[in-house]
């Protein structure tokens, strides 16, 4: 499972990077997620979908997300 959720996110990061697109708020969302787990899980008991929209540590995975897929809001 976690091998295909890995590929999912590479597809989207791919998809809208070679289409020189604006990224979807779900693709912008799903690598927000994966960079939050990789950042600052360990430092917190919520899950992605519990953190705060808008909190410090939500701001920042978006921002980052954003810059991975090349794009700012």
């Amino acid at each position: 499972m976690r091998d295909q959720q890995e590929v999912g996110r590479r597809e989207q990061l791919w998809s809208s990077l070679s289409e020189g697109r604006a990224p979807q708020d779900g693709e912008v969302q799903t690598i927000a997620a994966k960079i939050w787990r990789d950042a600052f899980r360990r430092d917190s008991a919520l899950a992605w979908s519990q953190v705060e929209i808008g909190s410090p540590t939500h701001r920042k995975s978006i921002a980052a997300a954003m810059a991975a897929l090349g794009t700012f809001r």
